[in-house]
Parts: structure tokens; C-alpha cells; sequence
């Protein structure tokens, strides 16, 4: 009986470690998360939004326990290591960098020009050069070597902090501006590294490189001359700056086996450049900035942050370098709420013509659009402008004036706001008041004339004195026609730009009476625009009850525009709301913030200046210091979410500059427009180049990471059915394959029609809607910056999401044929697919596999036509435990 027993506690035992071991075998497995299906007629499948991947995927390193050191040997000498192949070596002797390597290059550094930080003025004389400037002092604290240099005849110290991570070596410098003469200076700071890196690539972006060779212009990837202030003006002053401002917030040199990466810190956002000098033979990143001795948070002093590191393959180029940048700074890419797979639209939506907006993968419209959208959980987007103001909600009629006085923009301040004070007071200055949606549902009339105002100057008509009556004022007619409900914060008033005695600058701050905005010929209105707040002025922060300095833009006209997106979005109730009589109240549910445009527009208020804590630049022309404000637009965008519901989205328009916008934005949208080039107008859609067109994307692509991107177009050319499907065919696939929603905003031109309320024939709609679930299902997925595939066709461009769906683009004309080559483990595929479709088409694809690598042969693709491959992951078989009855 005794041994029965042992034997049948044995197998009890046998059996429950069995149980164990599926079980542990089954958890160690990745799970497949359930599909959704797009479309039932497509074959295509997407993994739901909340199942989204991680933002990189690429192989993980082996974890080691002295990942980063800094060493100081007996040789009185510094080292800076991470584990990736970075090496700096600092010697107390000689006060300087003496070698570097990067990934197995040694480059030394013991003669010529010193690896540090060299300051010139804005006219590019020295103020510090670190070889007649020598170390003050350089000691070790922890991982970090700091580094302090003094030139007390020019009256500046840099003081630089070198910190070793295990996957990059962060710098830190600060500038103390130590002149008792002058508290103001504009300073160009460059972190010079003085490496051979002639015959390396240079990368403008993801696949946009070029072999540096010997010339005189250094090769850099920058944006020059964006600034005109006279056109903010009157025209008595203007400015360009002929400032180059780094367009990607990294850059990359690397060869074949290694590679140098210099990346902004984007939590500390600065107007800077790299570049790279052949003459010189040095890799350089140069910041244009600026020192005011009162300034609010930094006084004597300004700091960047910069981050060296090198790419884990560097045979990827700077699609490498960009996966491991996601991977140091996350928040920055990620963003803060779960990630957005739908598009955004412009314009409005009609529910007769298309009653189910996510048929159409919208999540949210930029632009009018009812009470219906709650029930779908689409997203109506208030639109903002953080950077200046149209008060639409008025309408004014102008009659000449006999007479005037003397005309200064003080004029078409006072009155403007002569208006504003009779509107709060409740004077009723309107001879009629309007609500309800534009035509206006109901307008009431207050009184026989409306109250007069001026006489001001009309300058753009040339037409003399004119009096502006108050005629009509709309009370209620989306987010910004709000006037009328609230009051208008101080901070508005105080926003203009004043000089010391108070009076509004000229050189910016306009105010006018009685403009005509071109939607709406004969009515007038007045018009605030390129308003720049005075930091200065005490405000109470939208989230605060208390009134503090505002430190920010935000804190004073953004503290308006704040207030603006809280009422649309109801937080206040539905007193601000939009209700209209057939369909209901307009309510909002986010925020659209354009950008375009308003990148760099200096800041001339001396007072601003002394206590802003806005991030200070230069003008190199006159060498003034001055706020270049789209370094402000970041924390713009981080006050609107603070101020919005935890869910609610924020669209943002326009490129970013240095990487920096995108930040706290859900969604990115570009508007196609017709530029000039070469004295003519081309169309984006039509007209432009393919190198241009990938250019584009490529620069959105490494701001927005996995934020989805939309083009709004208009399809202008496209007058019959026939034509339109024809363009569809020839200019959409090329951002289906980079998983790019394209907007059809209008179509045709004789006439031209609303897509989303005039919608176009079945089979173009057809065509359209197939566009739009592909990229739907590459956004699910998840766009990846390295793809692990090769084509043997140079001619194809390919693209990896999650690691479910590859994209081929053919740019040549003609059809092309190739292979693809997958590293299929790389991608997160624990063992060989066991099928391979056509995504479009559903047609099972043959193919090889030999060890990591499976190989699709002889893939025909269309002139400028893609194909979208879709890898399915083996069936996993899960062993259910036996019963076993004793």
C-alpha cells in the first residue's frame, strides 16, 4: 500500500510538472491579439487601436552591468564609455579631448582645434576659443566630467557637463555672460568635433544621403530666411534673418559599419544647426542665442543640450539613428495619450451623403461638424491660432469721414477696444445681434443704428477717413465667434507690444479697425493680428486660481485662446454652445492648432525681453537679441492639453522645425497649397517632384513618428469621373505605401466641389475608401523606422508597420520587377511565416526561407504603383493539460 501510494504521487507530481511546463511554455509565447476586420471584401485585417506596439522595434542589447562608466586612470586621464561603441577620452594634463571612438574608429584628437564649445558674436569673431582659452577647471563627478573655460577679457565662461548613459553621452553647456557692459549680447555658440568624416554620408533625412567629398559650403540640412516682420507692421522697419535653423531634431554622418549621431534634447528646444566643414574637418552643432541679463529664469546666463550617440546598425543609415532617438526621449514621440489611427479632415461633413464617418476613418474634422459626431466618437476640432486673432463675430458697415486725426496704429487700437469695452459693459453697441450657425438662424434687432467708431484711416483702398458702425454681431457661431459670451481677459489688452512709455510698437502689433477679410466682401471688422504677448504682466494661468508673473505665452493672449478651446469644449456648460435648430448643439471636442506660418517672429518688447521666459536667438544682421517664438509653440501645446479633458485630441498643422512641434499633438495635418518656384505657381499635388514629395514626408515622418499624417489635397484638375479615378490611381499610391491618409478636400474646378457634402461617382469613392483602409491598417500596425527588407530593385522604396506589413513603391515610370528579402526573426516573428499575402488582393505569395531570411521572388509593380505585403505569423498550438484520474 505504501509503495501504491508513493507510485500514485509520483504520477499526481509527473503530472502537475507536465501542467506546469505548457503553462510556462504557453505564457512565454507572444500573444496574438485579436483582429478587426476593415473591410469584409478586402481580406485585410488591423490589430485594435489599444493593442499598439512599442514605437521601435529593433534587437535588444545585452544587459550589462557597468553599461556606462567614466574612468579616471592613473594617467590622470578621463574616460567616457557607453556600451554601444562610444568612447571620449579626456587627459587632466593637457586639458583636452585626446581620442575618440566611434563603434572601432579611433580618431585622435591631441593636435589641431580642441573637441569643446568655441563662442563668436554674431558677426563670427571669437569671444572663446578653447586653444588660447585655457581649462579653468575640469573635474569628475560620477559619470560626469565638467568641463569650465574663462575668457575674462571678453567676458564670457562656458561651463560644459559631459554625462555617459549606457546608450549615448549627453552634453550640457551653459554660457554665463560674466560683462559688467553688456547685459545684453547675442552669442553663437558651437560644440565643435574635430573628426575625419570625408568620404561618410551625410543624411538629410530618412533616404536622402550624399557622399561628403571636399568643398567650400559645409553640408548641412537647414532652413534659411524666414523672417519679415515689416509685413506684422506698418513697413517703417523690417528684419531677415539670414539664420540657419536645422530642420531634423537629429543628424547622422556614418559609413557602412559606424556611425556619429548629434541629436537635440526636445525638451529643451533652441534655434541651432549642425553642419559638418570639410575644410575643417569638423562635425559642428552651432545655437544662435541670446543672454538678457534680467531675463526671468535664466538672467546671465543660457544653456543647450545636446546628445552624441551612434546608430546600433549603422548599415540602416539614419532610419537606425531615428529608432534608437524615439528610444531616448519616448515621451517626446509617443506623446502622452494612447495612439491615434484615424485621419482628420478639413471642411465640414454632410450625413446625407456619407451618414457613417468611421466608414471613412475619420476621427476627427477640422472644421464644422454637428452633434451626430458624438455618437460615432468622432472628434470636432476648435480651431486656434496661438499667434495672433481675428475677431470674426462682428460685422461693421464704413462711411467716408470728412476729417480725421493725426493716424497712428493707436487709433485703430482705441477704437477696437472702445467697441470691446461697450460689448462688456452691456451698451449694446450692435444694431442687430445674431445666433445660431452662419447664414444666421435668428438675428435680432437691438436698435436702429449701431453705435459709430473712428474716424480711422483706410490704407489698404487709399480711400481716406472712414466711421465704422457696429452693425451686426454674432453671439454664437462656432469657437471663433465666441465674443460675445465671455469677457475679454486683461491679458488682451496688455498683449499688443508696448515700449517704455506704453505706447504700441509699430514693429509688430496690428490692430485695424476696419479690414475686409476676404470670405465676406463689403463687411468689415476689427482685426488684432500678429499679437505677441508681454510676459511681463501678472495673469492667472487657465488652470490657477491665483495670479502669478506668467511665465509663458501662455499665461497672457494664450491664457485668451485657452479660454476660447474650454468654452467650445463645454467645460464651462452649454451656455457657450453653438445650438442649432435642426441639428442641434455644436460641441467640441479637442483642439486644431495652426502653426503654419508663425515659426519665427521675433519679440521687440524691451520690457518682454528683460523677464520673458521665452528661449532668446539673435538677429545676425543688427546682432539684437530676440524671442524666436516657435520654441514657444511646445509649451503652448502643453498648457492646451493641461487645459482639455484627458481624451480629448489636439491636431496640429505645419512642418516641424528641429523636430520640436509635434510634441502633445495627436494628429498632423499639411495642407497642399501652390507655391512659387522659379517665378511660376506649382500644384503640390501635381506639379511637384518625387524627391520633393519624399522629402516632405520623410521631414513630417521623423516629428510625427506614429502620429497618423494626413495631406489634405485638391484633386483641382479632376472635371469627369474618368479623370479623377485616373489621378487617384497615379498620385495616391505613393502615400498609401508611406501609410499617409490623403484628405480629399475639393475635386474640379468648373465647378469646384465640397468632397465630404458633394461626394463623387461609386467607383471613385470605391477607389478612394480602398486607400483609406490600407493606410488605416499600416497606422494600426504601427510605422517602424527600420523596414529589415531589401529589394534587389534600386528603383522601389519599402516601409515596415508592426511587423505584420511591409510597402513596396516602384518610382519608375515603367513597371518593375524585384525580390524582397526579410529578416523575419529581426522583426519579432519568433519563427518562419507560414504565409505571405497580396494586403490589396488577398493572393497568397510564394516564397523561400533560409534561416533568418525568407526571400519573395519576381514582385511586379506598376509605374508609380506599391504593393503592400502582409506576413502572417506561424499557428501556434497550445497543449491543454490532461486529466488523469488516480
Amino acid at each position: 500500500m505504501h509503495m501504491l501510494l508513493l507510485s500514485a504521487m509520483s504520477r499526481s507530481l509527473l503530472c502537475l510538472l507536465m501542467v506546469l511546463s505548457i503553462l510556462a511554455s504557453c505564457g512565454s509565447g507572444r500573444l496574438t491579439p485579436p483582429e478587426l476586420t476593415v473591410s469584409p471584401e478586402q481580406g485585410l485585417h488591423a490589430t485594435p487601436t489599444d493593442v499598439a506596439p512599442s514605437p521601435v522595434t529593433v534587437p535588444a542589447a545585452p544587459m550589462e552591468t557597468d553599461a556606462a562608466t567614466s574612468v579616471a586612470d592613473t594617467t590622470r586621464q578621463i574616460t567616457l564609455r557607453t556600451r554601444d561603441g562610444l568612447l571620449l577620452v579626456f587627459d587632466q594634463e593637457t586639458n583636452r579631448f585626446v581620442r575618440m571612438e566611434v563603434q572601432g574608429r579611433v580618431f585622435g584628437l591631441t593636435t589641431g582645434s580642441d573637441l569643446a564649445v568655441h563662442l563668436y558674436d554674431p558677426r563670427g569673431n571669437p569671444l572663446l576659443d578653447p586653444r588660447s582659452t585655457p581649462v579653468a577647471q575640469a573635474e569628475q563627478v560620477d559619470n560626469t566630467l565638467v568641463v569650465t573655460r574663462d575668457n575674462r577679457v571678453m567676458g564670457v565662461q562656458t561651463i560644459e557637463r559631459w554625462t555617459a548613459h549606457p546608450d549615448h553621452l549627453d552634453v550640457e553647456v551653459t554660457i554665463v555672460n560674466a560683462s559688467s557692459l553688456e547685459r545684453s549680447r547675442a552669442i553663437e555658440a558651437c560644440l565643435q568635433i574635430p573628426v575625419d568624416l570625408i568620404g561618410n554620408y551625410w543624411y538629410h533625412h530618412l533616404d536622402d544621403r550624399e557622399i561628403i567629398v571636399r568643398r567650400q559650403e559645409p553640408y548641412q540640412t537647414t532652413l534659411q530666411r524666414l523672417v519679415d516682420i515689416g509685413s506684422f507692421g506698418n513697413g517703417d522697419f523690417h528684419l531677415k534673418t539670414d539664420l540657419d535653423i536645422n530642420l531634423n531634431g537629429l543628424n547622422l554622418i556614418a559609413g557602412d559599419t559606424y556611425g556619429l549621431a548629434v541629436s537635440i534634447n526636445p525638451e529643451r528646444p533652441a534655434a541651432y544647426v549642425v553642419r559638418y566643414d570639410t575644410q575643417r574637418r569638423s562635425y559642428d552643432a552651432c545655437f544662435h542665442l541670446g543672454i538678457d541679463g534680467d531675463h526671468i529664469r535664466f538672467g546671465n546666463r543660457v544653456s543647450f543640450a545636446l546628445a552624441l550617440f551612434v546608430p546600433d546598425e549603422p548599415e540602416w543609415g539614419l532610419r537606425s539613428a531615428y529608432a534608437k532617438y524615439i528610444a531616448l526621449y519616448p515621451q517626446s514621440h509617443t506623446g502622452k495619450l494612447p495612439r491615434k489611427t484615424t485621419m482628420v479632415v478639413l471642411e465640414e461633413y454632410s450625413y446625407d451623403a456619407f451618414p457613417n464617418p468611421i466608414d471613412y476613418r475619420i476621427g476627427a474634422i477640422w472644421g464644422r461638424y454637428k452633434a451626430q459626431s458624438r455618437r460615432f466618437g468622432v472628434d470636432n476640432l476648435v480651431y486656434i491660432w496661438p499667434h495672433g486673432y481675428y475677431d470674426r463675430g462682428m460685422r461693421l458697415k464704413v462711411t467716408p469721414s470728412t476729417s480725421g486725426i493725426s493716424q497712428t496704429w493707436e487709433v485703430d487700437i482705441n477704437a477696437c477696444f472702445a467697441l470691446y469695452d461697450d460689448i462688456e459693459q452691456g451698451r449694446q453697441p450692435f444694431a442687430e445681434t445674431c445666433t445660431g450657425s452662419y447664414p444666421f438662424a435668428t438675428c435680432t434687432k437691438q436698435k436702429d443704428k449701431g453705435q459709430v467708431y473712428g474716424p480711422v484711416l483706410e490704407r489698404e483702398r487709399g480711400s481716406g477717413w472712414q466711421r465704422a458702425e457696429a452693425y451686426q454681431m454674432t453671439v454664437s457661431n462656432g469657437p471663433n465667434f465666441l465674443i460675445g459670451k465671455f469677457h475679454l481677459p486683461a491679458p488682451f489688452r496688455a498683449s499688443l507690444l508696448q515700449d517704455a512709455e506704453g505706447r504700441w510698437l509699430n514693429s509688430i502689433s496690428f490692430a485695424s479697425m476696419i479690414t475686409e477679410v476676404p470670405w465676406e466682401p463689403g463687411v468689415r471688422r476689427c482685426i488684432f493680428d500678429g499679437i505677441n504677448p508681454d510676459p511681463g504682466i501678472d495673469a492667472a494661468l487657465s488652470n490657477e486660481s491665483h495670479t502669478t508673473p506668467a511665465p509663458t505665452i501662455v499665461g497672457n493672449f494664450g491664457q485668451l485662446i485657452l479660454e476660447v478651446v474650454k468654452r467650445a469644449n463645454g467645460l464651462y456648460g452649454p451656455t457657450y454652445l453653438d445650438v442649432h435648430p435642426d441639428e442641434g448643439v455644436n460641441r467640441y471636442h479637442g483642439a486644431a492648432v495652426d502653426t503654419v506660418g508663425v515659426y519665427l517672429r521675433p519679440d521687440f518688447n524691451p520690457r518682454a525681453l528683460r523677464v520673458a521666459s521665452l528661449p532668446l536667438s539673435y538677429d545676425r544682421a543688427t546682432g539684437r537679441v530676440v524671442a524666436l517664438e516657435h520654441l514657444t509653440t511646445l509649451a503652448f501645446l502643453r498648457a492646451l492639453r493641461v487645459s482639455l479633458p484627458d481624451d480629448a485630441p489636439i491636431a496640429s498643422s505645419g512642418a516641424p522645425i528641429g523636430g520640436i512641434l509635434y510634441q502633445e499633438a495627436d494628429y498632423i495635418l499639411e495642407e497642399f497649397v501652390k507655391i512659387e518656384r522659379d517665378g511660376r505657381l506649382i500644384d503640390e499635388l501635381y506639379d511637384e517632384t518625387e524627391s520633393n514629395k519624399l522629402r516632405l514626408i520623410n521631414r513630417i515622418r521623423m516629428g510625427a513618428n506614429q502620429r497618423p499624417i494626413t495631406f489634405s489635397v485638391r484633386f483641382e484638375r479632376a472635371n469627369d469621373e474618368r479623370a479623377f479615378l485616373d489621378q487617384i490611381r497615379r498620385y495616391m499610391p505613393l502615400y498609401t505605401a508611406k501609410g499617409v491618409y490623403i484628405n480629399i478636400d475639393r475635386y474640379g474646378s468648373n465647378p469646384e466641389r465640397y468632397f465630404w457634402s458633394e461626394p463623387p461617382a461609386p467607383r471613385v469613392l470605391q477607389a478612394y475608401q480602398q486607400h483609406l483602409h490600407l493606410v488605416h491598417a499600416l497606422n494600426v500596425a504601427g510605422w517602424q523606422p527600420v523596414p529589415y527588407a531589401n529589394a534587389t530593385n534600386n528603383n522601389m522604396l519599402v516601409e515596415r508597420f508592426g511587423r505584420e506589413y511591409l510597402t513596396l513603391y516602384n518610382t519608375a515610370e515603367t513597371a518593375q520587377t524585384t525580390s524582397l528579402t526579410i529578416n523575419w526573426r529581426v522583426i519579432g516573428i519568433e519563427k518562419a511565416p507560414g504565409r505571405i499575402t497580396d494586403a490589396e488582393t488577398g493572393i497568397e505569395l510564394p516564397f523561400s526561407v533560409s534561416g533568418d531570411r525568407l526571400t519573395i521572388s519576381a514582385l511586379r509593380l506598376d509605374g508609380r504603383g506599391m504593393r503592400i505585403i502582409r506576413i502572417y505569423p506561424p499557428y501556434q498550438t497550445v497543449l491543454l493539460p490532461m486529466v488523469v484520474t488516480l
